[in-house]
């Protein structure tokens, strides 16, 4: 069987093209999905980890406080111990010139731990000095004896580090972190002595530590370990992580997968329907019914396995130039073994599995009957009798579980809305035969104009309706569940955003803070440098900006209420759910504020003043809102007090911050750096980083659907070559067959793009309604379409659909008619 599998692929290798190039896609998504993932993760934490990696044993004290001078003395001290020292590291904003860059900044490491070499220069060695790796000084355009700020401080960059490149923040190493407090050293065992015995003294001598955490009892976060086993620890905590966003995305893999088993159906459909002379025939000369079921299936495994090949060597080659782009390639590839054999025997089994319908179907008819032109009569009213059936059936349950998924409450109506979307799907797909005709006939009453050979495109296309339907199925299928899931994207990204804007409404605020007499216990009057104003202004990220004007006085809820307002119209601009609730008699606090009054009454050398309390989201501290006009009446004399700022790019914080933090006599003049563009930027981030993600794998679906559109037209029309000479020796030209084809594929590509398009923008609505409604019903619900991307995917399949009717067009009309017409 497999060698006459084999013979059929060889002799007839464009009939299965396409079948595995969706296996190999499908194939190659998932492989990819595993590799990446994995190798991202591992790189990750070995980044982490890079501290330790020279060392023998890690001591980590946690979130215990002790001495630190007491914790490196007791390790000194303890037997086996060539040499310790403590890690140290932060993160922070870095510039040079114009240029910015997020910096991992560490400690000088002592010898033995050095996990990197300087490559040009020397290892900072005074306090005004730091070494670059060779990524932060291509970020930042710097080099040796190049000056650059952190945090207001100038270093002279006196070397480069040959560090890999960095997943996030760029490394760099200065010779002092005297604002860091250790809590992990790493050890070097003396020659002789092994890590395990170290672990084990070590255990014995750090409970003399004062205040010393408990070590490895599994209740705290306190351990000594070796370093290998520290840093695979590491690892597999992110990995873990990583792993949740995998199995997020192989839910995007089964996607492609289903699409591509519709597509293997289809093609295997078509395949034997083309093939049913042959079939017939050979079940007249003799050929049972299990002979001929287990050549297809054979088929389909040499295919499954094939393809699955392909698609492993396609997701390797993916990782790879993945892992290249991000710099995770520089720590090497993981292989998940497991994931890959699994993934591989997936390809095959779902080959086999949809292939199994078209076989049974193909050993069910009779010789004389597959020896026929057509199906007969009977056959196609017993079909579609029971495909009526079983859709009103299907249909009747989707509605339903529709209107309960719409009314009712609680966690059940996500499952009810699920389950409504399988039963409607299943209809769509099932009652392809009953209404894609239908609907080719309303598109072809549009393209009726064109004239007669339009026309006859719409009867040639409604003549066979199984056929028809086997070729819109894919895209059908594609389209709905690419649109539902873009739509929903959309639309949580649009919701989500919105209340990240009401939460976080400020991005930036610099602002005074209360400065106490400690004689006296009252504020001391402070006004904005405008030179700050003028530096936060100039920002080249900054949108728009307002400064506020107010001052310090008592109320009954702060000893000190930092009263602020504005020009509303101002305010709107960076912060408009503050400005749109800023109204006299109403003062505005901040939201974390606990338990919340329902006034507050001010006390200053004007008077008391009673507001109404509302809360407000972004503010911070004792910061409190109110209109302008009851400002001039609680606080005495106003100066400008706080300048907030709307930014053009929230993620983009590292050029804002550090021309902040660099303002002279930060800390001095007691100002204050707030806002919420850290926590929006970030959300912002993951939610773009999500759609594109998720369109990209979608798009991979729409591809392997396409090829399917392809792959099924062009089999279509082998299978109609007697049809398509009979025309051309009835008078129509080759450019008239070509152009039938055309509007045909048209035709049918459009049959797809709008079923698929209705379904898939109902069930997203579906889908977001019930799940925002469990999260919170108070939460509105803004239902968003990306236009440019839906338009896109229908310029793109109406196009696909027009190049696929190209070259089965071409070899329709080349055909001699008498050739065509001969009996094979």
């Amino acid at each position: 069987m497999f060698t006459e599998a084999l013979r059929e692929l060889r002799h007839h290798p464009g009939r299965m093209v396409a079948t595995l190039i969706a296996i190999a896609v499908s194939v190659g998504f998932l492989v990819g999905i595993s590799m990446f993932v994995r190798t991202q993760g591992v790189a990750l934490g070995k980044e982490q980890a890079i501290a330790t990696s020279k060392a023998d044993v890690v001591v980590d004290t946690g979130s215990a406080s002790v001495d630190p001078d007491d914790v490196t003395q007791t390790i000194k001290k303890t037997d086996g111990v060539e040499a310790v020292d403590p890690v140290l590291s932060t993160s922070m904003p870095v510039s040079h010139d114009h240029n910015s860059a997020m910096i991992d900044l560490h400690q000088v490491p002592a010898e033995p731990f050095r996990w990197s070499t300087v490559k040009d220069g020397a290892w900072p060695s005074k306090a005004d000095e730091v070494a670059l790796s060779q990524d932060a000084a291509e970020r930042l355009h710097a080099t040796i004896g190049d000056t650059v700020e952190f945090s207001g401080k100038n270093l002279k960059v006196v070397g480069i580090t040959d560090d890999p490149t960095a997943l996030q923040t760029a490394p760099a190493y200065v010779g002092q972190l005297p604002t860091q407090t250790p809590t992990t050293w790493v050890v070097k065992a003396t020659a002789g002595t092994k890590p395990e015995q170290l672990v084990t003294n070590l255990e014995k001598s750090m409970p003399q530590v004062k205040d010393a955490p408990q070590f490895n009892k599994g209740n705290g976060d306190a351990t000594i370990s070796t370093a290998s086993s520290f840093q695979k620890n590491t690892i597999n905590r992110l990995t873990t992580d990583f792993d949740v966003t995998k199995y997020m995305l192989m839910i995007f893999g089964a996607v492609a997968l289903l699409v591509g088993a519709i597509i293997i159906t289809t093609t295997f459909l078509i395949l034997l329907a083309q093939r049913r002379r042959q079939i017939g025939l050979m079940r007249a000369i003799g050929a049972s019914s299990g002979q001929v079921r287990r050549r297809v299936l054979a088929e389909a495994i040499v295919l499954g396995v094939i393809g699955s090949t392909l698609g492993v060597i396609l997701g390797i080659l993916l990782t790879v130039a993945g892992a290249a782009y991000t710099g995770a390639l520089a720590f090497g590839l993981a292989w998940p073994w497991r994931d890959i054999i699994v993934e591989f025997l997936i390809g095959v089994i779902i080959t086999v599995l949809a292939s199994f319908l078209p076989a049974l179907r193909a050993t069910r008819v009779a010789p004389l009957e597959a020896l026929r032109p057509v199906p007969t009569v009977e056959q196609k009213r017993r079909i579609g009798t029971a495909r009526i059936v079983v859709c009103s059936l299907l249909a009747v349950a989707g509605i339903a579980l529709s209107v309960q998924a719409i009314t009712g409450t609680g966690t059940s109506i996500i499952v009810m809305a699920v389950l409504s979307a399988i039963c409607l799907s299943l209809t769509l797909l099932i009652a392809t035969p009953l209404y894609v005709p239908w609907v080719i006939r309303g598109i072809g009453f549009l393209l009726r104009p064109l004239g007669p050979t339009a026309r006859l495109s719409t009867s040639n296309a409604n003549r066979n309706p199984t056929r028809t339907s086997l070729t819109a199925v894919a895209l059908m299928l594609a389209i709905g569940l690419s649109v539902t899931l873009q739509v929903g994207i959309s639309t949580t990204r649009t919701t989500v955003m919105d209340q990240i804007n009401e939460h976080f409404p400020i991005d930036l605020t610099f602002t005074n803070a209360a400065i106490i007499d400690p004689n006296t216990g009252d504020v001391a009057a402070s006004t904005l440098d405008p030179s700050a104003i003028k530096t936060v202004r100039d920002l080249s990220n900054v949108k728009d900006s307002v400064v506020l004007k107010g001052g310090f006085v008592s109320s009954d809820e702060f000893s000190s209420a930092h009263v602020l307002s504005g020009n509303p119209d101002e305010i709107a601009k960076v912060a408009p759910s503050i400005a749109k609730e800023m109204k006299p008699g109403v003062a505005l606090v901040p939201s974390s504020l606990n338990p919340m009054p329902k006034t507050m009454t001010f006390t200053s050398s004007k008077g008391k003043v009673t507001l109404t309390v509302k809360e407000a989201h972004g503010l911070d501290g004792i910061d409190v809102v109110v209109s302008q006009e009851d400002l001039s009446r609680i606080v005495p004399s106003v100066s400008d007090q706080s300048i907030w700022v709307h930014l053009d790019d929230r993620s983009n914080l590292a050029p804002a911050l550090t021309v902040m933090m660099s303002i002279p006599n930060l800390d001095s003049q007691h100002l204050s750096i707030g806002g919420g563009a850290l926590i929006g930027g970030i959300v912002e981030l993951i939610l773009k980083a999500l759609l594109v993600v998720m369109t990209a794998l979608l798009g991979v679906a729409v591809l392997i659907a396409l090829i399917g559109v392809a792959n099924t037209l062009s089999l279509s029309v082998l299978e109609r070559r007697r049809e398509s000479a009979l025309l051309r020796a009835m008078g129509m030209q080759r450019r008239g067959l070509r152009l039938m084809l055309l509007y045909e594929s048209i035709q049918v590509g459009m049959v797809g793009v709008i079923v698929g398009m209705v379904a898939g923008f109902y069930f997203a609505w579906l889908g977001i309604r019930s799940v925002f409604r469990v999260a919170s019903e108070t939460v509105p619900v803004h239902f968003s379409i990306d236009w440019p991307w839906t338009l896109g995917l229908i310029a793109i399949c109406l196009v696909a659909a027009c190049l696929a009717s190209v070259l089965p067009g071409r070899r329709a009309a080349k055909a001699v008619p008498t050739e065509a017409l001969a009996d094979e």
